[in-house]
């Protein structure tokens, strides 16, 4: 009998470490599923934790059936959290803008966006919307844009890039949060507004002006057979704070594309160039330029085997880079994707794509 009784408690031992081992071998392989980049997870807001690495606002929009524009699109944003290498899907709105463009501010659990509005009787445009999270409540910031091609939330402001009703040239705009009301930078006229870039530690931007009339003669040079490739018309970098009304001039190329650029903690400004534009073969070369020193140190082109097309952020170390990249020859290794460049390692890694929407635009952000 007691050796009847040892057996089935032996049995049952048997049954428990059997139990144990299982389950730790299923926790392990949850474990490595969610260590892969390749999965983009949705987390709750409760898993996304604040870090001095700051995150990645991403904007995607897709079409709802998967399969075309016929049954409607919607703009969804994510936020991608750098120190735990996860994406988190934060909500959708309707496809409804000329170009779908949107920034989500975690530390105002809003949506910043564009949406398209009637002007009037025959023309519509892009105004800036907001959405807040926490009460539902949409409201409209702008009223009389036309187009917008950036939107950066500052503290206390909204910077956007954009074309005005009834103006041709892009301009820089800002919404005052405090006094509610939304200015366009007076520069001038003929000064239009390219490229930008936004360091969210510092709180600042940079953006790249160039002269309408100057591009216009470029194309006019090349057209008549002046030139044998368009020659660049010059780009000039400002530095914008809070104090959007006085920028600072501090950088200017000479005959060369600005196609990106990206402002340090120091306000140094990384800058990716080249000598025409890219249906000529362009010869691309990336420096760092330090306004402090008026110096400029040639780098080793990054992305060598991508085309770095939109958008790039330093992060607050200044070690790493991020961008909107993409290889069309080689799509299965180099999809359109948010790509990250270490300068120390000279790696360079795929950390966000869709498989099925446009990524539209991101940015980096922190708190």
């Amino acid at each position: 009998m007691k050796k009847k009784h040892f057996i089935i408690i032996l049995t049952i031992i048997s049954l428990i470490l059997l139990f144990f081992t299982i389950l730790n071998y299923h926790n392990a392989k949850q474990t490595n599923t969610h260590q892969s980049l390749d999965i983009i997870k949705e987390t709750t807001k409760k898993e996304i934790k604040d870090t001095n690495k700051g995150y990645l606002s991403i904007c995607v929009t897709d079409y709802n059936d998967g399969k075309g524009p016929e049954n409607g699109m919607t703009t969804y944003f994510y936020c991608y959290d750098i120190n735990t290498e996860k994406a988190t899907k934060i909500t959708g709105i309707p496809y409804t803008s000329q170009y779908p463009l949107g920034v989500y501010s975690r530390k105002e659990n809003t949506i910043y966006y564009t949406s398209q509005v009637k002007l009037n009787e025959k023309s519509k445009g892009d105004q800036l919307f907001s959405y807040d999270l926490n009460t539902k409540k949409t409201h409209q910031l702008s009223q009389d844009a036309f187009a917008i091609n950036y939107i950066v939330p500052m503290n206390d402001i909204i910077a956007v890039e954009a074309v005005k009703k009834g103006v041709r040239e892009l301009k820089m705009a800002f919404y005052d949060k405090k006094k509610n009301s939304f200015e366009y930078v007076n520069m001038e006229n003929d000064l239009e507004a390219d490229i930008l870039s936004y360091n969210p530690f510092i709180d600042k931007l940079a953006v790249s002006f160039r002269y309408k009339s100057q591009d216009y003669k470029s194309t006019m040079d090349f057209n008549e057979g002046k030139t044998s490739k368009p020659i660049p018309p010059n780009h000039y970098l400002y530095i914008f704070d809070e104090d959007y009304k006085n920028p600072k001039k501090v950088f200017s190329t000479k005959n060369m594309v600005l196609s990106q650029i990206a402002l340090d903690n120091h306000e140094n400004l990384f800058l990716c160039q080249s000598d025409t534009t890219r249906n000529f073969n362009p010869k691309s070369s990336n420096c760092i330029f330090y306004p402090k020193k008026n110096k400029i140190e040639q780098l080793e082109t990054i992305g060598k085997n991508i085309s770095i097309s939109d958008f790039m952020f330093y992060n607050n170390d200044k070690t790493q880079v991020f961008f909107i990249g993409a290889n069309p020859k080689d799509e299965v290794n180099f999809p359109r994707g948010i790509y990250l460049y270490d300068f120390n390692t000279k790696q360079m890694k795929l950390i966000f794509t869709s498989k099925t929407g446009f990524i539209n635009n991101f940015m980096l952000l922190k708190n």
